[in-house]
């Protein structure tokens, strides 16, 4: 090969020969996160983890915990207008669909006041189950009722839950008018508690002063990185000036070895970044440190034209955020890799209807207005808003099923301008401006298309499952094209309309009820692995909420099979739980066995319970036993590129 490594020798892009394994591609090692669990859903091995040059998003919907009692006030502002209402009335004039636990879209600009007086929209409203409702009395007479576990904000910055109080009457919360001593709190009945759902940061006020907050995710990785670096350093971008030194400290985290960077905009962060790796790169090999950097959180980064925008007091959408983010991680990708250096992305996305281990928020995709048909299996039609993930679509390619539906809530711009476009038998539709259509052999987005335009039908381009002579569009050459061709005779601008769209199988395109192909949604960004995650509440003994059980489903990975799931545990006081999981890979790979809550190891003549295996997990999860599970479990069953089969008897063959 010595005449191809000459010939390649000085090209503008780095070139080398593949077996010599210095493309940027290629990684020495893991980032572990801390979780064995996580460990596996991110690289299919326990002793994995995150590639330790590559960029890796946590997306996870934002901790509710703003559970109010239905006869709550709240202050918020509804198309403009400041208006005086309660949850519950809330709940009843803009929630549609009114399931209950289900987060309903509020299909209009409804606004509520953050701590620094920035109006943010409320995205959905939420009914939940009955649960105990307790009266908090601040030392001011200042009252709100609420779940036991809803969450307000302590001096510190941490998250304290309501019920904290009952049996704790030292416990002090952040209000607009300062700190304020919680001097009762009781329990006052069982009702329905209200949600709502507001983007990053997640703090606003209740008309009474408080403060109520949100918590986060990535703590825990910097806490196991830091401890497997011990001459490294942690640089972490903070978006939502939400982290408190207090907040690192209390998580383990060194804050000698942790550098704050609070970037405003999406320009500037893209800055700072490149100048630190340009930094990191002219230093020599042996002085460089290990370096890892932390964004949190992407989706509260703003861009120079909507800061302006804001200066100007313009009530316009920045148009330009999606290309800008899509370049700025383009770019960082690849510096990233050649320089060895791992990112974090934490994203506040918030939970798909119907679907919990929904995939993450999406950007500039094109979606459907409210009721438009889609043409199904049966060849019936099912609105955009009712189809589920499995159901089937008729697309260009035949029959294809959805992996995923995209909401409102999980769409970044799930209020997006919206064109009518209205076909020459009379029929239209409501589309976002950038959803795109087969037009001939390319698709082309609804903001580009004219009148006149003849939009592609699965009759023109024809249906036979397959497609021959396909353009760089994954869309079949017309020759000549004819059939049912749907002539546009007009288009006229709607302004914003909340929005749905599906991703499809293979083909990403379906068909609406009159047979046009459209195109389905993209990533908000270019991450190399992107981990989904969903929360739950994980209390003692006692009840109390002491932290959070998250759901983490593999949205895209180059290392474990997409879709894998796993649980991971974070308590509040100590991080991640390293063994939580382990318990059911075990179990379910044959290697111990369990009977009225007590579990059999190998090697232990007596079984034990799980609170036990938790007060002491080295005993029972020796090196050894780690490598066997590994070996016989987690690699066939994580591991992208075995094959299922390979897994040992755990799957239920009962079905």
């Amino acid at each position: 090969m010595s005449f191809f490594k000459d010939l390649i020798k000085g090209l503008p892009a780095a070139s080398s020969i593949a077996s010599d394994g210095t493309a940027s591609s290629e990684f020495e090692g893991y980032v572990d996160t801390g979780s064995y669990s996580l460990n596996a859903a991110l690289s299919g091995s326990l002793f994995g983890g995150m590639p330790n040059n590559k960029i890796t998003a946590l997306c996870g919907d934002p901790a509710t915990g703003k559970c109010a009692r239905g006869t709550e006030v709240i202050h918020v502002f509804i198309d403009g207008v400041p208006t005086s209402t309660t949850y519950a009335d809330l709940y009843e004039r803009l929630a549609t669909n009114k399931l209950v636990g289900i987060p309903d879209a509020v299909r209009q600009l409804v606004q509520i006041t953050t701590p620094t007086y920035r109006l943010v929209p409320i995205l959905s409203v939420i009914k939940k189950p009955e649960e105990a409702i307790v009266r908090v009395i601040l030392d001011d007479g200042r009252t709100f009722e609420c779940s036991r576990g809803h969450l307000f904000q302590n001096e510190f910055g941490e998250s304290v839950t309501a019920g904290s109080a009952i049996s704790n009457t030292t416990v002090s919360i952040m209000t607009i008018h300062g700190l304020r001593e919680i001097v009762s709190c009781h329990e006052i009945g069982i009702e329905p508690t209200y949600d709502i759902e507001i983007p990053a940061p997640h703090w606003y006020v209740s008309p009474n002063g408080i403060i109520h907050h949100n918590t986060f995710f990535a703590l825990g990785i910097m806490k196991q990185w830091l401890a497997d670096n011990p001459t490294g350093a942690v640089i972490y971008c903070d978006t939502e000036s939400a982290t408190t030194n207090q907040m690192l400290e209390s998580q383990g985290i060194d804050l000698d070895r942790t550098v704050k960077v609070e970037p405003e905009t999406i320009e500037q962060f893209r800055q700072t970044i490149l100048q630190l790796l340009d930094r990191y790169d002219e230093t020599p090999l042996k002085n460089r440190a290990p370096m890892l950097i932390v964004l949190d959180s992407l989706g509260n980064l703003s861009s120079s034209k909507e800061m302006q925008d804001i200066r100007d007091l313009k009530d316009t959408r920045d148009m330009t955020k999606a290309g800008l983010l899509k370049g700025t991680f383009r770019v960082l990708r690849l510096r990233l890799s050649k320089l060895g250096v791992p990112m974090i992305v934490n994203n506040h996305v918030y939970a798909n209807v119907g679907n919990p281990y929904g995939p993450p928020k999406i950007i500039s995709g094109g979606c459907l207005g409210i009721g438009t048909e889609v043409l199904m299996s049966d060849n019936k039609t099912k609105a955009i808003e009712k189809i589920e993930v499995g159901d089937e679509v008729l697309t260009h390619k035949g029959l294809r099923k959805v992996t995923h539906v995209w909401n409102p809530l999980t769409l970044d711009d799930g209020y997006p301008e919206c064109f009518e476009f209205t076909w020459a038998d009379g029929t239209s539709v409501i589309v976002s401006e950038n959803h795109s259509f087969a037009v001939g052999d390319r698709w082309i987005q609804a903001k580009e298309i004219v009148y006149g335009d003849y939009l592609s039908t699965l009759a023109s381009i024809g249906m036979s499952g397959i497609v021959p002579n396909e353009s760089s569009y994954g869309l079949p050459r017309l020759i000549a094209p004819t059939g049912k061709l749907f002539n546009i005779s007009e288009i006229r601008r709607v302004g914003r309309k909340p929005v749905y769209d599906i991703t499809v199988e293979e083909t990403n395109s379906y068909a609406l009820s009159n047979g046009i192909v459209c195109h389905n949604s993209g990533l908000v960004y270019i991450s190399d692995y992107i981990a989904m995650l969903s929360k739950s509440k994980d209390r003692d003994k006692d009840k109390q909420i002491i932290g959070s059980i998250v759901k983490v489903t593999m949205y895209k990975s180059r290392l474990s099979k997409e879709n894998s799931q796993v649980e991971v545990k974070i308590s509040y006081t100590g991080g991640l739980d390293r063994y939580h999981g382990l318990l059911e890979f075990a179990e379910e790979a044959g290697m111990i066995t369990s009977s009225a809550g007590k579990y059999t190891f190998p090697g232990h003549a007596n079984a034990v319970k799980a609170n036990k295996i938790a007060e002491d997990p080295t005993k029972y999860f020796t090196p050894e036993f780690l490598k066997a599970l590994d070996d016989s479990y987690v690699i066939p069953k994580f591991s992208y590129g075995v094959p299922t089969s390979a897994v040992i008897a755990t799957e239920d063959d009962s079905e």
